[in-house]
């Protein structure tokens, strides 16, 4: 079926934002929905995360782009073997899609990278000139996932209903993963080897949103630290209490002037609220620092 650019158009205009993005957003939810309704294994889940999961299947809760689509892959058994092959053919056959590079396997994850074959998607600079979908392997969940259904702008605007339904990550899950990746990141950038990019300041605009959807009980905080004690050790390599290692990245955050910055632009970038909506970096820090007091 043929793409109506005007209505890409009008969602660039209501949203505020280059064409490019709502095209890209279209196509990224093309994949997804390939992907999951060809994915048939015994072996385990492929359940959907990551920031664009919060927004086309969380009801555009953090009203921000996101081109990437993450996965979790749910393993019953513990070979991932057979899945990872599996996936790959998936990633070969999909319609209107061509990979631009054979997938590079990692104990952790797979990566595929996406163009659409009729290059309808549009260049921006502040987005990558392909479609990004990873796969991560992991033994559970904290939380039961939740089943949504997704569909992109266009199709809501276009009236296209597929009822496609997908088993998505909890908030509960995404917020525990998104502080403990922001902490771990953002203390690295005081090493020698930091493991620091800008575009992780969405981790800090997100949990924002976050924070009043989930419950610290004793159960998060406890799997919270679990999370936290195992992604220091594996990439910092260090020994870090949780209550120091934030109060380091509180400290970095305020002293180093290139957090502000780059946060400004990525939510210049990648945000679709309204301008006088748009979260700042002063409210985000207050509301981070809120969040982990509570843990």
């Amino acid at each position: 079926m043929s793409l109506n650019m005007e209505l890409f158009e009008q969602i660039a205009i209501e949203k505020g934002c280059d064409i490019a993005f709502p095209i890209k957003e279209h196509f990224l939810i093309q994949v997804i929905q390939q992907l999951v309704s060809r994915f048939h294994s015994a072996d385990g889940d492929l359940i959907f995360g990551g920031g664009t999961s919060l927004v086309c299947a969380y009801d555009e809760l953090t009203k921000r782009f996101s081109e990437d689509a993450d996965f979790r892959f749910v393993p019953r058994p513990k070979s991932t073997a057979n899945v990872r092959k599996l996936l790959t053919d998936i990633a070969h056959s999909l319609d209107g899609f061509e990979l631009i590079a054979e997938p590079v396997p990692e104990s952790s994850k797979i990566e595929f990278r996406f163009v659409d074959t009729e290059n309808i998607v549009q260049t921006h600079s502040a987005l990558r000139p392909y479609i990004k979908l990873e796969v991560f392997f992991t033994n559970n969940l904290f939380y039961a996932p939740e089943e949504k259904e997704i569909s992109s702008f266009y199709d809501k605007l276009a009236g296209i209903n597929s009822g496609f339904k997908l088993k998505c990550v909890s908030l509960e899950d995404t917020t525990i993963d998104k502080i403990s990746s922001f902490l771990w990141r953002i203390l690295s950038t005081d090493t020698e080897k930091s493991q620091y990019n800008p575009a992780d300041m969405r981790h800090l605009h997100d949990l924002f949103f976050l924070a009043p959807k989930i419950d610290i009980d004793r159960t998060f905080k406890s799997n919270m630290l679990d999370v936290f004690k195992s992604d220091m050790n594996h990439r910092m390599r260090a020994q870090y209490t949780f209550d120091v290692c934030v109060r380091d990245v509180i400290d970095l955050l305020h002293r180093d002037k290139q957090f502000k910055s780059d946060y400004e632009q990525y939510v210049a970038n990648m945000s679709y609220a309204k301008n006088t909506d748009r979260l700042s970096f002063e409210e985000a820090c207050k509301s981070f620092e809120e969040l982990t007091s509570k843990i």
